[in-house]
């Protein structure tokens, strides 16, 4: 592993926790990205 992985890796290895089964799983299909990005973009150009 590449030293800035492994610098990166040893930072976050206590925060590591296994997911509990259940709850809403948002995949590309399904997670509102894009339209919360195009959201801000037309607010943005639209000064609100």
């Amino acid at each position: 592993m590449p030293a800035p992985v492994a610098a990166l890796a040893r930072q976050i290895a206590g925060r590591i926790r296994t997911v509990q089964p259940g709850g809403e799983i948002l995949t590309d299909d399904e997670a509102p990205v894009e339209w919360l990005t195009d959201q801000m973009i037309i607010r943005y150009a639209t000064g609100q």
